[in-house]
């Protein structure tokens, strides 16, 4: 059986075979995730060795003493220019970078510029929704023409801004909570602090560190698919591995395609692509007489069993529950939907199937059956209903998948 990559590094670094290629790793700082001991790797960062050290010589964060050193410094020049290679690279990996960079359009194509065809893009990009950036509004595909217009090499005003100014403390592990309420959330910065990094960066040029862009897991492959269609994208779909339960970031890699192919036939592929890595979606409205943790089971052919499965917590507010649970792109023979860990009664108001970036498929009532530990289910009044046993741990509904919705 293929093990799944678990951590993060497993994912940025899934099915590159490092000792036998040639990349670049940008931002490393102390953490590369491949050494110089693993393979034929070289350190890009904006500024040289000695100047990162000092950037960060107060940090609680870096330890200063193993900041690897610097191959290429980046900073105004393109990273062809910084490396002086064109289409030399096997890979190039950058943790916790792309969010940083004032112009993503432009450093996008840089990164394609450096790579051999076929080359691997991997990035590990944080998600707004368990970050500092919880009230900031995600990126849009306009903001990021601007930039790319503009050819910005350091943040603008608005970037360190919004940064700054909407900065809040979060609790990841609470805002995976179904009680989580961002409302609560208030900025850390005062608005006169913000403006003053907006002073200091354009009175006296200075470089000031932000998240320049602001995405979901969802939302960037959104913006990947519109950039792709406007002819600005290079890259195909390799893997996407989403934002894991009480974590904050996901994972996309991405493969360059043939320079010498049209806009079209590049969109083309990323289309095709897309599907392929988009990962299944299953959504779900209810009510319930409690909360708690829901589970859904996808069978690939092995039955269901606890590693094909997903976790989604909920409580009970209002009338309805509405869920999302997100599976891999992987054979489905069929679903199991278990409301709760222990006994309740659940009332299904609609369920709908979204196959690997597809349409969605409305999931009919009498697709519902009532699985283990159901000592009452049926249709009323619309929807499907069930009862579980009073004692029970595991009350579970059988969806029964049409074959037209089974995929290889």
């Amino acid at each position: 059986m293929i093990m799944k990559p678990a951590s993060i590094k497993e994912k940025i670094l899934y099915n590159v075979d490092i000792p036998e290629s040639v990349g670049v790793e940008i931002g490393a700082l102390a953490n590369p995730m491949v050494k110089k001991d693993d393979g034929d790797v070289r350190y890009i960062d904006r500024d040289s060795t000695e100047k990162i050290k000092e950037w960060y010589r107060k940090s609680d964060v870096v330890d200063q003493d193993k900041i690897v050193d610097v191959d290429y410094v980046w900073g105004d020049q393109t990273l062809t220019e910084a490396t002086g290679v064109m289409e030399g690279f096997d890979y190039c990996f950058a943790s916790h970078v792309l969010e940083h960079v004032p112009d993503l359009i432009g450093w996008l194509r840089e990164v394609s510029s450096i790579l051999k065809e076929k080359g691997v893009a991997s990035f590990s990009i944080p998600d707004r929704r368990y970050t500092f950036d919880y009230l900031r509004a995600e990126s849009t595909v306009g903001e990021l023409l601007e930039a790319y217009f503009q050819k910005s090499r350091k943040p603008t005003v608005r970037q360190i801004y919004d940064h700054f100014s909407l900065f809040t403390e979060l609790n990841i592990v609470e805002a995976w909570q179904p009680s989580f309420d961002g409302k609560n959330l208030v900025p850390t910065y005062d608005p006169g602090k913000a403006y003053s990094f907006c002073l200091d960066s354009v009175n006296n040029n200075k470089y000031i560190d932000t998240h320049c862009w602001v995405f979901t897991s969802t939302c960037f492959l959104n913006v990947l698919e519109r950039l792709s269609e406007l002819g600005l994208l290079d890259f195909k779909m390799r893997n996407f591995f989403d934002v894991e339960p009480n974590t904050f970031e996901f994972v996309v890699q991405l493969e360059k395609i043939p320079s010498a192919l049209s806009s079209e036939e590049k969109h083309g592929l990323f289309l095709e692509s897309l599907r392929k890595v988009h990962p299944h979606s299953l959504r779900v409205s209810f009510q319930a007489s409690a909360g708690g943790l829901a589970q859904l089971y996808y069978d690939t052919g092995k039955g269901f069993n606890e590693e094909d499965s997903v976790i989604k917590q909920y409580s009970v507010k209002g009338d309805r529950v509405d869920l999302e649970f997100f599976f891999p792109h992987v054979p489905v023979k069929g679903l199991r939907f278990d409301p709760l860990m222990g006994p309740v009664n659940i009332k299904i108001l609609s369920m709908d199937l979204l196959l690997a970036g597809d349409e969605e498929n409305a999931i009919r009532l009498n697709s519902f059956q009532a699985g283990g530990n159901i000592r009452r289910s049926g249709i009323k009044d619309g929807c499907f209903f069930a009862e579980s046993r009073r004692k029970t741990i595991d009350p579970s509904i059988i969806i029964n998948l049409p074959r037209h919705y089974e995929t290889e």
